[in-house]
């Protein structure tokens, strides 16, 4: 298995589909954390019932505040310590995914 970190921008959307699909074209199974930030921006914004953003910081803050308490979770078990660091020059199939960048 492994992992990388997922981003909320435009381009790292595209960058993460792209790296999601060779990865799975070459067999590799991936995980995508998500921990920048205090909750899934997805989900918080599903569960306060709001499509547009929040304008006002205290009706924020307690819609936040009521969410982080009720659903937050960790991202994953997984920490950066259970990561292993690979070689994309010399990984089979690596110098593709590097192409793709």
């Amino acid at each position: 298995m492994s992992c990388f970190r997922g981003f909320y921008s435009f381009w790292s959307k595209i960058r993460d589909r792209k790296l999601k699909e060779a990865a799975h074209e070459h067999g590799v199974t991936i995980t995508k954390l998500i921990d920048h930030t205090l909750a899934d921006l997805a989900d918080f914004q599903q569960t306060s019932g709001r499509s547009d953003p929040y304008k006002v910081y205290t009706p924020f803050y307690k819609k936040l505040n009521t969410y982080l308490q009720t659903f937050h979770q960790p991202s994953s078990p997984i920490t950066s310590n259970d990561l292993q660091t690979v070689d994309l020059q010399v990984m089979e199939g690596g110098p593709d995914l590097l192409g793709l960048f």
